[in-house]
């Protein structure tokens, strides 16, 4: 099954980080301002989506790996 996705006509990581940012703003008195520069990316990314195919099993299935680590929240 393949499905194929639209295009966005503006970055949602953009739209992710400026809620984010709302959000830890709110939370001041939980989370103190100088924790939540550790909290944000500087440069947030769309997470990236590999596939590998398990070629020790029969059928040679394919596992998704994704890439979290410049995501946002």
């Amino acid at each position: 099954m393949v499905t194929i996705s639209r295009p966005y006509k503006q970055n949602p990581t953009d739209i992710i980080k400026k809620l984010l940012i709302k959000t830890l703003q709110e939370c001041n008195l939980i989370i103190n301002k100088d924790q939540t520069k550790y909290l944000l990316q500087k440069k947030p990314q769309a997470p990236t989506l590999k596939a590998q195919i398990e070629k020790h099993k029969t059928g040679e299935t394919i596992t998704t790996v994704i890439n979290n680590m410049n995501a946002t929240a």
